[in-house]
């Protein structure tokens, strides 16, 4: 999976959201946590400090100077982190475990922070000078008394907090991550699933459903739920398709017996009024090409691209379906022109192509005036080939180009000219199927139809000389 599909993931970004506030609430919490356990620290041993300061200080009140100086020679030698200086008026050493005075200004509350420079190896820490913190107090007789601890412990724990404070963070920012990617994959997967279905479903294939893994979560419920709205859709869309076809099919047949007796009775009966039984015929014969064409559509949206393709060269349907409606063409004084470049073959269905393609000609020819051109392209392009017709018509407005493609939907200008407005409905039928669409554009003046479809092989160039011809036989009803 890609990290800018990730990204799309709806999963992924709620567990990025929730990821983020988890973290900001953690980070809240032990930052608190830090404040009151520094604070904590300090304070007691502040009281500690104090305490030995008070002690000490009592003791000189009571007179007892050499015990007091006894007093601090024998705390300082404890060898723990207490620190003690007692010293005279000129802040000189008399007892204690300091070489010198701080230089450092006590604050008002009489406390002092100080380093200590190292001049002992053997006492010498790691990390540098000694952080201590003392209080001082001025005594009787122009002394002066310190009473301290060496705080670099305190700020040890202090820093392992934080550093834990660090790790912590990233690790639950790490898992929540790998979390997240592993629940979007997850769900993607079944996703994808519904995603392929659905593809599979718009492509024609009504029978395909979603899987369904049977661990009865949520999921396995959509799925569920909309097998049972397809196979409703299937068995809906199945019944429609029966009544049609079965109305095309009972229509046709005694659609075409009635224009068989008028045929015999033209031929038998010279007093019969012939144009009256040519027009039944030619109403006859609309109303048997639009019950084809409707069976044509219906057939082609039912078909499976895997029943019936085969390897297809276009340079040969656009030449053969040219030459069949130049004819038609000549009649109205119009020229077809051809610009056919090699183009990879394609996969498809032969004679569906020739029928949309001649549905476009004769509508290109229909429409168009007389004396016009009608232009015919074949262009490879970086993933296939791209085939376009082109007139110089009236068009088709932009607001109605969508429509057009709905079954028997005629503009108003094209309503005086012959036809059914199933044209174009079987020309996107058979696009859906071939895996491409109907691009309907504004020719200037005119109309540009264009379709593009997938190569399955390497470029092939024209053919110089026509290798294979669809019988004009089976060409008299391709335009519907």
């Amino acid at each position: 999976m890609l990290l800018s599909d990730l990204r799309r993931n709806t999963v992924f970004r709620w567990s990025a959201v929730y990821i983020g506030l988890f973290s900001v609430s953690i980070l809240f919490i032990l930052g608190f946590i830090y404040w009151q356990t520094g604070g904590h620290l300090a304070h007691l041993t502040d009281t500690i400090i104090s305490g030995d300061l008070v002690d000490l200080a009592n003791e000189y009140d009571s007179g007892k100077t050499k015990q007091l100086v006894s007093t601090i020679a024998g705390r300082s030698d404890y060898g723990d982190n207490r620190i003690y200086l007692l010293a005279d008026s000129g802040f000189n050493p008399i007892a204690g475990n300091l070489d010198e005075w701080p230089k450092v200004k006590p604050d008002a509350g009489g406390w002092v922070d100080f380093e200590l420079p190292c001049t002992d190896p053997a006492k010498c820490v790691p990390d540098g000078p000694r952080h201590l913190r003392a209080k001082v107090s001025d005594l009787a007789g122009g002394l002066h008394l310190l009473a301290g601890r060496d705080v670099d412990d305190t700020d040890d724990i202090q820093e392992d907090f934080r550093h834990a404070l660090g790790w912590g963070l990233g690790l639950i920012i790490a898992v929540g991550i790998a979390g997240g990617v592993i629940l979007s994959l997850a769900v993607m997967r079944r996703l994808d699933a519904i995603s392929r279905t659905s593809g599979e479903i718009m492509r024609g294939d009504l029978s395909k459903r979603v899987p369904v893994r049977g661990v009865g979560d949520d999921f396995d419920e959509l799925a569920c739920n909309l097998n049972a709205m397809l196979a409703r859709i299937q068995g809906l869309m199945a019944t429609v398709k029966g009544v049609s076809d079965n109305i095309a099919h009972d229509l046709r047949t005694p659609l075409a017996r009635l224009r068989a007796r008028l045929e015999l009775a033209r031929t038998a009966d010279p007093s019969t009024d012939q144009a009256w039984i040519d027009g039944t015929i030619a109403n006859l014969d609309s109303v048997l090409d639009t019950f084809e064409a409707l069976l044509k559509i219906g057939e082609v949206e039912a078909s499976s691209p895997q029943q019936c393709f085969t390897t297809i060269n276009l340079a040969e349907i656009v030449e053969d379906a040219s030459d069949f409606y130049e004819p038609l063409a000549e009649e109205k004084q119009q020229q077809l022109e051809l610009q056919i470049q090699p183009v990879p073959l394609i996969m498809g269905e032969r004679d569906l192509l020739f029928r949309a393609l001649g549905n476009l000609l004769d509508n290109a020819i229909k429409y168009a005036p007389e004396g016009s051109r009608i232009e015919i392209s074949l262009q490879a392009t970086g993933s296939g080939a791209k085939l376009a017709v082109a007139d110089h018509g009236p068009g088709i407005p932009e607001q109605s180009r969508s429509k057009v493609f709905e079954r028997f939907f005629r503009l108003d200008t094209s309503r005086s000219l012959p036809g059914n407005g199933l044209g174009l409905s079987l020309v996107l039928a058979v696009a859906v199927l071939h895996g491409t669409s109907v691009q309907l554009e504004d020719n200037g003046p005119g109309l540009r139809v264009t379709m593009e479809f997938l190569s399955c092989q390497p470029s092939l160039e024209p053919r110089a000389a026509r290798s294979r011809r669809t019988p004009a036989a089976s060409l008299r009803n391709s335009a519907v």
